[in-house]
């Protein structure tokens, strides 16, 4: 029954971080940088390098963090539910 709500808790805290994620990455200028490569290829294959740091510099990276969090407690979840399971066949 814990798992089952960990489960439940998780899958809402992944369903909000991905909200929250994409809001941020809509706000922020890496959208705008990213959409340059569906442009000017030219540019971008010239100007490689700093187009990549560009785009690591405007990356949301706080948000993407929060986003991991909960897909990490849904895969500890999921590996205590195997183990779970496995016990339960013996």
């Amino acid at each position: 029954m814990a798992l089952l709500g960990g489960f439940f808790v998780a899958g809402a805290g992944l369903l909000v971080a991905g909200a929250f994620f994409i809001k941020e990455i809509m706000v922020s200028d890496f959208w705008s940088i990213f959409s340059l490569s569906f442009t000017d290829a030219g540019t971008l294959l010239a100007y490689w390098q700093e187009f990549a740091l560009s785009l690591l510099e405007t990356f949301p990276a706080e948000s993407f963090a929060y986003l991991l969090a909960p897909v990490f407690v849904l895969l500890v979840l999921a590996k205590e539910y195997g183990e779970r399971q496995q016990a339960m066949k013996l």
